[in-house]
């Protein structure tokens, strides 16, 4: 009779064991969605020109759901291409023009904007003159803290930000009074018709 309990005992501690076992692997097992890692740059990948094109791509795959290599799959390339890109090993000035339009299609923007993101194009390339306009930042800066209305919500470290920073406040507060502090830049139609205007005299001569 002890020798029947026993045995029956010994049953019942193995069918808890074989529980607890499946229970601890229904824990540890997560649905995929959840095992999607988000694609983050460190300060360091931040700090490099044209990181703004990444943090950009990256933003969209995660809000995508897509890992690195889904994007690069995206994009046509190579996970490894990405990967030189976001270490710096390779530079994001230096895109083919085929990554920089796939990057615009899949961001849903126009290509100038990768081009700008990627630090390909500058915003003092639309001036005349672009040692000019960088002059005027600072001026600009120094308009902003007489401002009776915006002086006060200017950040008293200001001076000690990146120029790229400093050109952006400008940028945003010649839109938000309708004040022009920088040199006008150049209309692209104007551009555009230049160029036209170039290509037809180079083939004719005159």
């Amino acid at each position: 009779m002890a020798a029947k309990r026993k045995t029956a005992d010994l049953a019942k501690l193995e069918e808890a064991g074989t529980d607890q076992r499946t229970t601890r692997t229904k824990r540890t097992t997560a649905p995929h969605s959840q095992k999607t890692q988000f694609l983050a740059m460190s300060d360091e990948d931040l700090s490099r020109p044209g990181a703004t094109l990444l943090s950009w791509l990256f933003a969209k795959a995660n809000a995508d759901g897509y890992t690195l290599s889904q994007l690069a799959e995206q994009l046509g390339v190579t996970y490894g291409y990405v990967s030189q890109l976001r270490s710096g090993a390779r530079k994001t000035q230096h895109i083919s023009q085929t990554f920089s339009r796939a990057a615009a299609e899949y961001l849903g923007v126009p290509h100038i904007a990768v081009l700008l993101a990627a630090g390909i194009v500058q915003p003092e390339d639309y001036y005349d003159s672009p040692e000019s306009f960088r002059q005027r930042v600072d001026s600009g800066i120094n308009t902003m803290r007489q401002d009776p209305q915006w002086g006060p919500l200017v950040p008293a470290g200001i001076g000690r930000q990146s120029y790229e920073y400093k050109r952006l406040l400008v940028l945003l507060y010649e839109r938000a009074t309708q004040q022009t502090l920088l040199p006008d830049a150049t209309d692209l139609d104007d551009l555009v018709q230049q160029i036209q205007a170039a290509e037809k005299k180079g083939r004719t001569g005159r």
